[in-house]
């Protein structure tokens, strides 16, 4: 809509929006859907506030046979007031929710994810792993054919993975 109103004030005739809009084949890290051979589908999403997460996980879980398995984090972009919200919404509709840094450098996240597991309503469904890379892998192999893992809060934007010297990764590619 955003996109349409935009062009219309631009004057864009409606035909090429819709032509436009009718090209777009994926988002970059809104629900962008991972293939890499795997039995289970990976997606990844930027949401990073309480609203998005819960738009995020229904959305997924209503194409899910399996288990609904949800890696997220909160940085310097989260607002505190959230993160129990957070803890909250990933409780309550995903089976197994990895709590991880937002893989800013230098960044412990230790804090943001105690405050976030306490919006647990059953904690024991929430695993803490700082390290984003290494939150994802244990994701992924948590994974059975029909579960859906999906990779919160950052989308498309990229961070230093550890695991190659620092150089830029995003979450498709790690997963």
């Amino acid at each position: 809509l955003a996109a349409t109103a935009l062009g219309l004030a631009y004057g864009v005739e409606l035909p090429t929006i819709a032509r436009g809009l009718e090209a777009v084949e994926v988002l970059p890290g809104r629900l962008e859907r991972v293939m890499a051979g795997q039995n289970y589908a990976v997606l990844v999403d930027a949401a990073d506030s309480p609203e998005s997460l819960q738009a995020c996980l229904r959305a997924a879980r209503s194409v899910t046979d399996g288990r609904l398995i949800c890696v997220f984090g909160a940085g310097e972009h989260t607002r505190r007031e959230h993160l129990t919200a957070l803890g909250r919404v990933a409780g309550s509709l995903a089976a197994l929710a990895v709590i991880t840094a937002d893989a800013s450098p230098g960044r412990s996240g230790d804090g943001f994810s105690r405050t976030i597991v306490s919006g647990f309503t059953n904690p024991q469904k929430a695993h803490v792993i700082l390290d984003r890379v290494e939150a994802i892998a244990f994701a992924l192999d948590q994974a059975d054919e029909g579960d859906t893992v999906v990779l919160v809060g950052l989308g498309d934007r990229t961070y230093p993975n550890p695991a190659a010297s620092g150089l830029p990764c995003d979450d498709a590619d790690v997963a």
